[in-house]
Order: C-alpha cells, then sequence, then structure tokens
C-alpha cells in the first residue's frame, strides 16, 4: 500500500524434542517455514527451538525489551507450536523438560497461555498477533486429563489471537512434513493484500 511501512518484529517458537512426553516431529519444520514466511512479509524474525521451563520467560522478556525498542506502533508476532494443555479453564504451553504426572503439575510445569500473550500486550496503535498450533492429543501417556484441546484466552486490546482448532478440540496433525495447520498459514500469509482477520 502507499501507506508508510511500519516495523514488524516476530518470534517464532518451536518445541519437538520432549524429555518425557511424546516428541513431535513437525514443530521445528513447521517453525521454519512460518519464519521464513514472516521474513517475506516483511518481519524481522527471532527464532526459538526446544525450550525449557527456565528458558521460556527469558525469551519472552528479550522479545518484549526488543518489542519496546522498535517503538509504540511496531507490530509484534509470537508463533508457537509444540503440545500445550488445557486445566481449569486455563491454557499452558509445555515447555520440553516439563515432568508432568497430575493435571496439578501442568500449572508449575507449563507457561500460562495468557502470560505470553500479557508479555507482549498491545500499547496504543500497536497491533499483537499471537498464533498457536498446538492442539495436539495428551503427549503424557499415563495422564488423563479432563481438559481436551486449549481454552480461549481473552485478548487484550489491539490483539489478535489464532488457533490451530476451536476451543477443546484436538488439531490434526498430518502425515506431511509441515502441519496441516502450519501449511495453510504459510500458503496464506503470502497471499497479497488479504486483511489480517482473513488470514
Amino acid at each position: 500500500t502507499s501507506a508508510p511501512a511500519e516495523q514488524r518484529i516476530a518470534l517464532v517458537i518451536g518445541n519437538a524434542s520432549y524429555q518425557f512426553a511424546r516428541p513431535l516431529k513437525n514443530p521445528l519444520r513447521d517453525a521454519s517455514a512460518v519464519g521464513h514466511a514472516l521474513r517475506s512479509a516483511g518481519f524481522e524474525v527471532h527464532s526459538a527451538t526446544n525450550l525449557r521451563r527456565a528458558d521460556m520467560p527469558r525469551v519472552m522478556r528479550d522479545f518484549s525489551a526488543r518489542v519496546a525498542e522498535k517503538g509504540n506502533r511496531t507490530v509484534a508476532l509470537v508463533f508457537y507450536t509444540g503440545h500445550a494443555m488445557q486445566v481449569d479453564g486455563k491454557s499452558f504451553l509445555i515447555p520440553v523438560d516439563a515432568r508432568i504426572g497430575s493435571e496439578a503439575d501442568v500449572a508449575r510445569e507449563g507457561v500460562l497461555l495468557s502470560d505470553v500473550v500479557n508479555s507482549v500486550s498491545s500499547r496504543p496503535g500497536a497491533l499483537r498477533i499471537m498464533i498457536v498450533d498446538a492442539s495436539r492429543p495428551n503427549p503424557f501417556l499415563s495422564t488423563q486429563f479432563a481438559g481436551r484441546g486449549l481454552a480461549i484466552v481473552p485478548a487484550p486490546a489491539n490483539t489478535i489471537l489464532a488457533y490451530s482448532s476451536a476451543p477443546g478440540k484436538l488439531a490434526d496433525e498430518g502425515n506431511g512434513p509441515n502441519s496441516p495447520y502450519t501449511a495453510a498459514l504459510v500458503r496464506t500469509i503470502q497471499e497479497r493484500g488479504l486483511p489480517i482477520e482473513e488470514v
């Protein structure tokens, strides 16, 4: 468009090599594909893979600081792919070193999705985007959980949240090199002129 070029920055997280849960085959490829698509769309992309519980807050703090340095009108996007779980109506991203034997362990070992969203919460005039491709079956086979899929996180002002499945539903992992959701997202990002809601 003829509008002044906006600054765009993204954090792409792919968790695959789980130590105490079912490893995943797609997240590293998914993260790479999304990172490439976002660079093509004018984003400065920062990538992080196989994050442990101690790593995730630090990575989010560093990214939030970069967003702040860019200024109030910078578009910030976070993409997460890996395991995630819902407990008591709250969604948690699961680090690769999480040891979960009961629902009570999820809050202690996981990272609240709402905390991730709020860490890059919007300032006036800035758009924030959070994309989660993580509604997979329970990875801890020894433990049964009542909550399936993820719960909806209330979006702060000027924030868009996108999920790979409907609330409480599981996403299809597919048999290809990328998850079906990521493959569709990467194709759609490259279509020029689409409003963000349609993407």
